[in-house]
């Protein structure tokens, strides 16, 4: 994408090309991405109108989706809009921010879930988002929330015998601290899904992950996950099942 302005020097500026819409905020410490990831990353070919007032920095976006009503709706009629919030004081940090979309069928995992629904929704289904963060000695507290407003038509995307209306949340803690001069991170994680099981996202997840700096630019992280997929009453297994991950990441 290219960027056209200067926020230090001016408050707006223009963004046009194909990156992740700014709906929902997926930082993490984990190994493994949030579910709100999974349920909302969306990314699009677009242009987007910004603005930057200190730790006030607000977003509105327009593009054309994969998902569309008809043939008819193949046009730019996909928008959103985010502010977000950060300040610093007394050592600590703290961010806040909210999402709207008008059309939550746009992200990359809802639009393989619809299949050929995609090109012939009944309706658009919006989709809001809220995510905030603190920091302190150290910590880091993080929470997002992340759901569609409406629920689709059952033909679409069902959930239990009707239309789903898929939501996701997600919070971690996390520590950092120098261990024999190496920074260590400690992360736990709980997260879960609502009416989720046609995209193949768990209901409940619980999980922990270490990142260990090895040598600079350089990490390892051993994580471990809980999911619990959704009741068999729901139209899932009601199964548990564990994964463990090793990862060697390098940042350059």
């Amino acid at each position: 994408y290219a960027k056209l302005g200067n926020t230090e020097k001016f408050p707006l500026y223009v963004q046009a090309g194909k990156w992740p819409m700014p709906f929902g905020n997926f930082d993490t410490d984990m190994s493994a991405d949030p579910l709100t990831l999974e349920l909302g990353e969306t990314k699009e070919k677009a242009v987007m109108v910004g603005a930057v007032l200190g730790g006030l920095s607000a977003h509105a976006y327009v593009y054309n989706g994969d998902t569309r009503q008809s043939a008819a709706s193949d046009h730019i009629d996909q928008f959103g809009v985010a502010v977000d919030y950060e300040a610093e004081f007394n050592g600590a940090s703290f961010s806040v921010g909210a999402g709207y979309i008008n059309n939550l069928a746009d992200s990359d995992n809802l639009t393989t879930a619809l299949g050929g629904n995609s090109t012939g929704l009944s309706n658009y289904v919006p989709g809001f988002e809220a995510h905030g963060a603190f920091k302190l000695a150290g910590f880091t507290l993080r929470g997002g929330y992340m759901t569609a407003t409406r629920a689709f038509q059952a033909g679409e995307l069902a959930f239990a015998g009707r239309g789903a209306e898929p939501a996701a949340w997600h919070t971690e803690l996390a520590y950092t601290t120098p261990i024999h001069e190496r920074d260590v991170t400690f992360a736990l994680t709980a997260q879960g899904t609502e009416e989720a099981l046609a995209l193949g996202l768990p209901e409940r997840r619980i999980g922990g992950a270490v990142t260990v700096a090895v040598i600079e630019h350089a990490s390892v992280t051993l994580e471990y996950l809980n999911d619990d997929d959704y009741s068999v009453g729901d139209g899932g297994t009601g199964a548990t099942g564990h994964t463990g991950t090793v990862k060697l990441a390098v940042e350059f």
